[in-house]
């Protein structure tokens, strides 16, 4: 931080009018006016040291964690603007992204990144208008949210379209599925999440302002940790917060992200990773502690030099460790391994 200035003298004037007599000051006086301007000092440094600490959590270990590529590599041509990502318990990956405008599909990969299976129907009623987030219960089927509030589509393992589950129309931002077995919807215009059974039964609702569990400001995305926790993340006035609720909704902890990120990604890993997307900025991929919210680093290149800069998308398999990034290169899974310094030469 910047030493404090010193205060101009006054200028000289250039006429030839008479200096003012100078005014006595007595030494208590002048000891007291000291005493104020280092308090006054000492006040500004502590109000900007808890102002950098309190909007972006502070970087423990530089360099801790490397970046490496797993499987394969699909070219950015063969998967477009990301819509959603969910990474199941087997290790696959349920992407979904934009064939035209108002029009997506959804494609499952293995846990190399080869192509198990697409869906892409023409049915008015089954198509994908404006889909939010997918996920799966314990059988393997698919539940994909659209944007819109106007449902949840539900695939079988095998991508076959079986239903629409009805929900609250609202601004529907994401959702998971909790240890219940109940699909938890984000309402970002309602500040608050309603969970649903698969046959559409809406249970109680929580977050919204007043109310006695965690409340919520502009929630944007989900996650259920293994732990049972939900991971929220919010749009506040001074940037990206995160907050930790118990399958009970309250709020354990919570802490804000980098203020520069607009509306980013969110991922949780197997290792309690948390990751965000720098887009449109330059530092790739950002992972903090999901156990206190501190910095670990940020990453933009993988370890065979693949870079990730700016992606547009990310996500993560909270089961496996797994995260998979949609960048300028195409579509990667990644793991976060820790950082080895090269055996020094004899």
């Amino acid at each position: 931080m910047a030493a404090a200035k010193k205060p101009r003298r006054p200028r000289k004037s250039s006429g030839a009018a008479a200096k003012p007599a100078p005014v006595e000051t007595s030494q208590p006086a002048r000891r007291g006016a000291n005493k104020g301007l280092i308090v006054a000092i000492a006040a500004a440094v502590v109000v900007a040291l808890l102002g950098e600490a309190f909007f972006v959590a502070k970087k423990k270990e530089a360099a801790r964690l490397d970046l490496m590529r797993f499987g394969n590599l699909v070219p950015h041509g063969q998967c477009l603007g990301p819509a959603a990502f969910y990474g199941d318990q087997q290790g696959n990956l349920d992407f979904i992204d934009v064939v035209e405008v108002g029009k997506y599909r959804l494609r499952r990969f293995d846990s190399d990144l080869n192509l198990l299976g697409t869906y892409d129907p023409t049915k008015p009623d089954e198509m994908l208008k404006n889909p939010a987030a997918v996920t799966e219960d314990s059988s393997g089927n698919i539940y994909i949210l659209e944007g819109d509030g106007s449902g949840i589509k539900v695939l079988s393992d095998k991508l076959k379209y079986e239903r629409t589950i009805p929900i609250k129309p609202g601004q529907t931002t994401s959702m998971d599925m909790d240890s219940k077995g109940m699909i938890d919807v984000v309402y970002k215009n309602l500040n608050e999440i309603i969970p649903y059974g698969t046959d559409g039964t809406a249970g109680q609702a929580f977050g919204a302002p007043g109310s006695k569990s965690g409340e919520l400001a502009a929630p944007s995305k989900l996650i259920v940790a293994p732990d049972g926790n939900d991971v929220v993340m919010e749009s506040t006035a001074v940037g990206p917060r995160v907050k930790i609720l118990s399958p009970a909704h309250k709020i354990l902890r919570q802490f804000y992200i980098d203020p520069s990120l607009s509306n980013p990604c969110m991922g949780l890993d197997a290792d309690g990773h948390l990751v965000f997307n720098d887009m449109p900025g330059q530092r790739g991929i950002l992972v903090y502690d999901y156990k206190n919210g501190d910095l670990l680093c940020n990453e933009n290149i993988t370890q065979d030099n693949i870079d990730v800069i700016s992606p547009g998308g990310i996500g993560s398999d909270k089961f496996t460790g797994a995260i998979y990034i949609h960048c300028g290169a195409g579509l990667m899974e990644c793991r976060l391994v820790h950082h080895k310094e090269p055996a020094a030469k004899k």
